[in-house]
Protein backbone atom coordinates (compact mmCIF):
# COMPACT_ATOMS: atom_id res chain seq x y z
CA UNK A 1 0.00 0.00 0.00
CA UNK A 2 1.35 3.45 -0.87
CA UNK A 3 1.65 6.29 1.62
CA UNK A 4 -1.50 8.35 1.89
CA UNK A 5 -0.46 11.97 1.42
CA UNK A 6 -4.07 13.15 1.67
CA UNK A 7 -4.71 11.68 5.12
CA UNK A 8 -6.07 14.41 7.45
CA UNK A 9 -6.37 16.89 4.56
CA UNK A 10 -9.20 18.84 2.94
CA UNK A 11 -10.18 18.44 -0.66
CA UNK A 12 -12.67 18.12 -3.48
CA UNK A 13 -14.06 14.95 -5.02
CA UNK A 14 -15.56 16.01 -8.37
CA UNK A 15 -17.44 12.77 -8.92
CA UNK A 16 -20.71 12.19 -10.73
CA UNK A 17 -22.42 8.92 -11.66
CA UNK A 18 -21.13 9.27 -15.23
CA UNK A 19 -17.56 8.94 -13.85
CA UNK A 20 -18.30 5.40 -12.71
CA UNK A 21 -19.99 3.67 -9.81
CA UNK A 22 -16.77 1.81 -8.99
CA UNK A 23 -15.18 4.99 -7.54
CA UNK A 24 -17.68 5.06 -4.65
CA UNK A 25 -18.14 2.12 -2.29
CA UNK A 26 -21.62 0.56 -2.54
CA UNK A 27 -22.13 1.33 1.17
CA UNK A 28 -21.81 5.07 0.38
CA UNK A 29 -23.13 5.22 -3.16
CA UNK A 30 -26.75 6.31 -2.67
CA UNK A 31 -26.06 8.97 -0.03
CA UNK A 32 -22.98 10.30 -1.86
CA UNK A 33 -24.87 10.46 -5.13
CA UNK A 34 -27.78 12.30 -3.44
CA UNK A 35 -25.35 14.77 -1.82
CA UNK A 36 -24.07 15.92 -5.19
CA UNK A 37 -20.39 16.05 -4.21
CA UNK A 38 -19.09 18.23 -7.05
CA UNK A 39 -17.71 21.48 -5.63
CA UNK A 40 -18.12 20.49 -1.97
CA UNK A 41 -15.11 20.56 0.37
CA UNK A 42 -14.53 17.25 2.21
CA UNK A 43 -12.23 16.22 5.03
CA UNK A 44 -10.17 13.11 4.19
CA UNK A 45 -10.05 11.35 7.52
CA UNK A 46 -8.13 8.20 6.68
CA UNK A 47 -7.29 5.52 4.16
CA UNK A 48 -9.29 2.31 4.73
CA UNK A 49 -8.28 -0.57 2.47
CA UNK A 50 -8.48 0.86 -1.09
CA UNK A 51 -10.81 3.73 -0.08
CA UNK A 52 -10.51 7.19 1.40
CA UNK A 53 -12.93 7.92 4.22
CA UNK A 54 -14.33 11.38 3.42
CA UNK A 55 -16.38 13.42 5.88
CA UNK A 56 -18.87 16.16 5.05
CA UNK A 57 -20.44 17.46 8.23
CA UNK A 58 -21.62 14.34 10.05
CA UNK A 59 -21.84 12.24 6.87
CA UNK A 60 -19.10 9.72 6.05
CA UNK A 61 -18.33 8.33 2.58
CA UNK A 62 -15.94 5.71 1.20
CA UNK A 63 -14.45 6.65 -2.17
CA UNK A 64 -11.45 5.55 -4.19
CA UNK A 65 -8.60 8.07 -4.06
CA UNK A 66 -8.46 8.60 -7.84
CA UNK A 67 -10.38 11.90 -7.93
CA UNK A 68 -9.40 13.52 -4.62
CA UNK A 69 -7.97 17.03 -5.13
CA UNK A 70 -6.44 18.69 -2.08
CA UNK A 71 -7.43 22.28 -1.20
CA UNK A 72 -6.52 24.52 1.76
CA UNK A 73 -8.37 23.92 5.02
CA UNK A 74 -11.51 26.07 5.27
CA UNK A 75 -11.70 28.51 8.20
CA UNK A 76 -15.25 27.44 9.15
CA UNK A 77 -17.00 24.08 9.53
CA UNK A 78 -20.49 22.77 8.97
CA UNK A 79 -22.58 23.41 12.08
CA UNK A 80 -20.58 26.36 13.40
CA UNK A 81 -22.20 29.65 14.37
CA UNK A 82 -20.82 32.67 12.54
CA UNK A 83 -21.69 36.34 12.20
CA UNK A 84 -21.49 38.57 9.18
CA UNK A 85 -18.66 41.07 9.77
CA UNK A 86 -21.04 44.04 9.37
CA UNK A 87 -23.99 42.56 11.30
CA UNK A 88 -25.04 40.96 14.56
CA UNK A 89 -27.08 38.26 12.77
CA UNK A 90 -25.97 34.78 13.81
CA UNK A 91 -25.80 32.28 10.96
CA UNK A 92 -25.19 28.53 10.96
CA UNK A 93 -22.84 27.03 8.36
CA UNK A 94 -24.84 24.48 6.33
CA UNK A 95 -22.43 23.69 3.51
CA UNK A 96 -18.82 24.30 2.47
CA UNK A 97 -18.13 24.65 -1.27
CA UNK A 98 -15.20 25.58 -3.47
CA UNK A 99 -15.23 28.68 -5.69
CA UNK A 100 -12.97 27.77 -8.60
CA UNK A 101 -12.52 31.29 -10.01
CA UNK A 102 -11.49 32.68 -6.60
CA UNK A 103 -9.67 29.49 -5.58
CA UNK A 104 -11.28 29.74 -2.13
CA UNK A 105 -14.02 28.14 -0.07
CA UNK A 106 -17.45 29.68 0.28
CA UNK A 107 -20.21 28.87 2.72
CA UNK A 108 -23.96 28.43 2.55
CA UNK A 109 -25.84 29.40 5.71
CA UNK A 110 -29.11 29.33 7.56
CA UNK A 111 -30.65 32.13 9.59
CA UNK A 112 -33.35 31.25 12.14
CA UNK A 113 -33.64 27.80 10.57
CA UNK A 114 -34.16 29.16 7.03
CA UNK A 115 -31.64 28.57 4.28
CA UNK A 116 -30.06 31.74 2.86
CA UNK A 117 -29.35 31.98 -0.88
CA UNK A 118 -26.27 34.22 -0.49
CA UNK A 119 -22.76 32.76 -0.65
CA UNK A 120 -20.39 33.90 2.10
CA UNK A 121 -16.61 33.93 1.85
CA UNK A 122 -14.16 33.73 4.74
CA UNK A 123 -13.59 37.49 4.73
CA UNK A 124 -17.36 38.11 5.09
CA UNK A 125 -17.88 36.22 8.35
CA UNK A 126 -16.36 35.53 11.74
CA UNK A 127 -16.83 32.83 14.35
CA UNK A 128 -19.27 33.64 17.15
CA UNK A 129 -17.39 33.22 20.44
CA UNK A 130 -15.32 30.11 21.13
CA UNK A 131 -16.68 26.88 19.67
CA UNK A 132 -15.34 23.39 19.43
CA UNK A 133 -15.04 22.50 15.78
CA UNK A 134 -17.84 20.11 14.71
CA UNK A 135 -15.44 18.70 12.12
CA UNK A 136 -11.80 17.75 12.70
CA UNK A 137 -8.87 20.12 12.38
CA UNK A 138 -6.41 19.08 9.71
CA UNK A 139 -3.62 18.77 12.30
CA UNK A 140 -5.43 16.27 14.49
CA UNK A 141 -7.15 12.98 13.85
CA UNK A 142 -10.82 12.95 14.87
CA UNK A 143 -11.70 11.21 18.07
CA UNK A 144 -13.09 7.71 17.80
CA UNK A 145 -12.00 4.38 16.47
CA UNK A 146 -10.85 3.71 12.97
CA UNK A 147 -13.68 2.63 10.68
CA UNK A 148 -13.54 -0.59 8.67
CA UNK A 149 -15.57 -1.49 5.64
Amino acid sequence: MTENVHHNKWGLYPWSAERGRDLVHQKSFEEFSNLGPRGKVFYCREHVEQYFLLEYGQAVFYVKPDMFMQVPEPKFRIGQKVRKIDSSEVLIVLEVHWHFARNAPFFLMSLDGKRKSKRYFEEDIELVGFQDSPEPDSDSKPAGPSVTI
